[in-house]
């Protein structure tokens, strides 16, 4: 802050509350764990306390405010600070009332604000304006970039929940596959689980989405999904944000179908209590006629599939000037190079940690991000190249990744004019589930694109193997099993 001469944040960013008081909660936003609130930092505060502005009933009489990785707060009615945090809880409506007593009476000192372009609201901008109170704009405030960059908790919270989620994904697959096998068209959507049992219902794009998030609830640290589910089938893949309806879905089986309607893609994620979640995978259902995928569906996924690696095998320069924006290209390429295709949308985006499953400052698009903000070690990106073919079928490829430092190379040439070793960052994926076998053409894999396969799934397998078989879930060891067998 001092090095923009300012001494007041007012936050409205829903997630950046959250973070800057480490709490979550509340379902005032579908999928995302954050509460209609403001907070207040005034660094000329003898107390050194961040003020909260939110309805008291939903921390003190009814709570829906919780803390996040083991601290809670302890407000009292009529504003109290929390202990661990140095919290003042305060009534939501009394913004307004506060910022005009910052500048209220002769004696009172100048003020200064610093404002986020993209993230402090224009009902703030026009309060500090009312009140005389200038301001400083930014393109990418300080809480972008704190709240980006992870914490040890959060990392470690991110990488268990992601093993735990890729079992739960992994056992939805196998179930998904061995109803396709038996060409099963309905289903027992609890599978004798409490609740309605034996209650039967066809399986179409929205019963499976149902299934698959009852997959993730039976985890005791599942909270609720981080987005709607995207579970399309045949041409409904090929649109990229589908939505399913209830009455409006799609039968996932259609044995009279052609060999397009085998082709399912499902975007998917969950907020649990250590961590968020955001996969997409794309897979071949069999069905009599059409037992396997076409040339024409394995040339499409093996080349979504290159992209992928290639972004994930990736070295950049530590050197705060790489953006996502650098690294686009090398998810496209295989598909521009030999296919003559693109996708529009973007490659990735970062994910918060029990926040919005859509974060910034940083992305990975074919445009640079309007932060301007470089990739740093800590962040979390997205790594999701797709293709889509209007009224046939969709391919989406999508893990997170961990931004971190790479060792330095071993051979590594000596630095330019004697200069210190430059830093190097790469990518560790985080999110464990093996891609579909049956879509790949090993043939058109080079030896390293294999490696790189199969080291990633000999980790999914030794991460996975131990929770379904905690499960007894034969079924989704065996499927497992056949696909992260080595190419």
């Amino acid at each position: 802050m001092e090095t923009h001469f300012c001494d007041l944040v007012i936050v409205s960013a829903l997630d950046e509350v959250a973070w800057l008081t480490n709490l979550r909660g509340g379902r005032d936003v579908p999928y995302n764990p954050v509460f209609y609130s403001y907070a207040l930092v005034d660094f000329r505060d003898p107390h050194k306390r961040i003020r909260v502005y939110v309805d008291a009933e939903k921390v003190n009489q009814s709570p829906s405010i919780v803390a996040a990785y083991g601290r809670a707060p302890t407000p009292d009615d009529g504003g109290a600070s929390s202990p661990q945090q140095d919290l003042l809880f305060l009534p939501y409506e009394q913004l307004a009332a506060d910022i005009a007593a910052l500048t209220a009476g002769a004696a009172a000192p100048a003020r200064k604000a610093l404002v986020d372009e993209r993230q402090t609201s224009e009902g703030v901008r026009r309060l500090l304006q009312q009140h005389g109170i200038p301001y400083k704009r930014v393109r990418c405030g300080p809480l972008q970039t704190l709240k980006a960059k992870k914490n040890s908790a959060e990392l470690e919270g991110f990488r268990a929940c992601h093993v735990r989620d890729g079992a739960h994904l992994t056992r939805y697959l196998a179930w998904l596959h061995e109803h396709a096998e038996r060409q099963a068209g309905t289903f027992q959507l609890h599978d004798g689980a409490e609740g309605s049992e034996g209650e039967t219902v066809p399986l179409t794009e929205y019963t499976a989405a149902e299934r698959l998030e009852r997959f993730r609830a039976e985890d005791p640290d599942f909270i609720q999904l981080s987005f709607e589910t995207i579970s399309g089938v045949g041409a409904n893949g090929a649109i990229v944000h589908y939505s399913a309806s209830r009455e409006g879905a799609a039968p996932l089986l259609d044995a009279a179908g052609g060999a397009d309607h085998g082709m399912y893609l499902v975007d998917s994620g969950a907020q649990y209590a250590d961590g968020t979640t955001d996969v997409t995978r794309t897979v071949f259902l069999p069905s009599p006629r059409w037992p396997r995928p076409t040339a024409h569906h394995r040339r499409l996924y093996t080349h979504v599939l290159k992209g992928h690696l290639l972004l994930h095998r990736t070295r950049f320069p530590d050197n705060h000037r790489v953006t996502g924006h650098r690294l686009d290209t090398l998810a496209r390429w295989p598909l521009w190079q030999h296919c003559q295709q693109d996708y529009a949308h973007g490659t990735g985006h970062g994910v918060g940690s029990l926040l919005n499953v859509h974060e910034g400052p940083h992305g990975i698009g074919s445009a640079p991000a309007p932060t301007g903000a470089a990739l740093q070690e800590g962040y979390i990106t997205s790594n999701e190249p797709g293709y889509y073919e209007t009224g046939a079928f969709g391919i989406r490829i999508e893990n997170l990744e961990e931004i971190v430092a790479d060792p330095p190379l071993a051979d590594a040439p000596p630095s330019t004019g004697g200069a210190a070793p430059m830093k190097f960052l790469a990518l560790r994926t985080l999110t464990m589930v093996p891609y579909c076998r049956d879509l790949i053409d090993a043939a058109s894999l080079s030896e390293e694109e294999r490696q790189c396969v199969n080291e990633y799934h000999a980790q999914v397998r030794q991460c996975l193997t131990p929770l379904l078989a905690a499960k007894q879930d034969e079924r989704a060891l065996a499927y497992l099993s056949y696909h992260t067998e080595p190419l």
